[in-house]
């Protein structure tokens, strides 16, 4: 069962991304949101991030100044849709992240995001930092420095990722089709 806290957080994500997917622009959707959302923390928070957004500061380093409403995985997601073009698709992955409650949650949400940024060209390296940010700090270690085609060596090395993501990975990255496995392995895990 969630806590209220984390229900709110969900929800608002879940609307950010709606509006966002709907073609509401983010300025437009963070001052609905400020109208809307289901907590007055939640309500001031996006006053404070429209502002921010208005004067040209992204949403996730807005976000990032405000670590006790919006942790780090929160603002991880919201970068990577930020870096990918694909806000709208991160904060519903965030929404459902925030509702998860197993072991793997954190390991599906890194495969789903490196595959949705690949999927949106994002280059190689950068997709793979992103999506790392929500990853514990040995985790995202195994995944600095790996080379294009030696991530799943890399995982495989580190111990500390389940035998059905650095498989999914290192076949994706044998057959030139790393986005759609990474997808499939974070639905297979149980969050894509």
């Amino acid at each position: 069962m969630l806590d209220t806290r984390t229900s709110a957080q969900a929800h608002y994500f879940d609307t950010l991304s709606a509006l966002l997917g709907s073609g509401v622009p983010l300025l437009r959707t963070l001052n609905m949101l400020a109208a809307i959302a289901p907590s007055a923390e939640l309500q001031a928070e996006s006053r404070r991030l429209a502002a921010a957004v208005s004067g040209g500061q992204p949403l996730s380093a807005a976000m990032a100044e405000a670590p006790l409403v919006f942790g780090p995985r929160a603002v991880a997601f919201v970068r990577a849709g930020e870096v990918g073009g694909v806000l709208d698709r991160t904060t519903a992955a965030l929404a459902r992240a925030l509702r998860a409650t197993d072991g793997q949650a954190t390991e599906s949400w890194f495969a789903y995001l490196l595959g949705v940024l690949l999927q949106a060209r994002v280059p190689y390296e950068q997709a793979l930092a992103s999506a790392a940010e929500v990853l514990d700090e040995p985790r995202r270690a195994a995944c600095r420095g790996a080379e294009a085609g030696g991530l799943a060596r890399s995982l495989r090395q580190s111990g500390g990722f389940a035998p059905l993501t650095v498989e999914f990975i290192a076949v994706g990255e044998e057959l030139g089709q790393l986005e759609p496995l990474c997808l499939r392995a974070a639905e297979l895990l149980g969050n894509g």
